[in-house]
């Protein structure tokens, strides 16, 4: 850690400092999780690949309803 990294760790007690709160949906997360498995699938396959294009729009529509869960949320 750098010198300026351990002047603010010290100057904050660990007390002082609050629990993050998850406040996502698990339908949301889970929504998250498939769309960073089909973006592997995808970039893995390459645009050559038969399903490439279906899987393009899969995840396009994956990726409005993450959009979708995060503003209604």
């Amino acid at each position: 850690m750098t010198e300026l990294g351990e002047m603010l760790m010290q100057a904050v007690p660990d007390d002082d400092i609050p629990e993050q709160v998850d406040t996502c949906l698990p339908e949301y997360k889970a929504l998250l999780e498939r769309i960073v498995k089909g973006a592997d699938f995808i970039s893995s396959i390459g645009p050559e690949h038969k399903q490439w294009a279906v899987a393009n729009r899969k995840y396009e529509v994956l990726c409005q309803e993450a959009l979708r869960l995060r503003w209604t949320s």
